[in-house]
């Protein structure tokens, strides 16, 4: 409950300020960071958890850019709201995080990716 009060205040504040949709994308991303971080810590309390940093900052990665992609086929033609623009916006978004993570190495997609060392010693 605490995280939605958190989310619509930074709604209310991002939007205020930047009157943008992407203001309210970025508050979405800090708010479910606070609780991500906070469940986190009191789940720590009573058992080992373990978190993979490295892929959840691949994903991050790969999720930013593939919004960042979108964000600048939007603003370079996409500025008709249609059905077929917002269908094709959406496997915009799919295949960039896709291949993104597939660039990054990322353990989440289930591929096995060989190491090639270049010099060998």
């Amino acid at each position: 409950m605490m995280i939605a009060v958190i989310n619509v205040s930074l709604n209310v504040m991002f939007l205020k300020f930047f009157m943008h949709i992407g203001a309210a994308a970025v508050a979405t991303l800090i708010s479910y960071m606070i609780q991500y971080f906070a469940i986190l810590s009191l789940v720590r309390k009573f058992t080992e958890v373990e978190v993979w940093n490295k892929e959840l900052v691949k994903i991050f990665m790969a999720a930013l850019l593939a919004g960042l992609v979108m964000s600048l086929s939007m603003e370079l033609g996409a500025s008709d709201v249609s059905l077929t623009a917002l269908c094709l916006l959406i496997l915009e978004y799919i295949m960039i995080y896709m291949v993104s993570l597939v660039i990054l190495k990322s353990s989440i997609l289930g591929i096995a990716f060989p190491s090639i060392k270049i010099f060998r010693r």
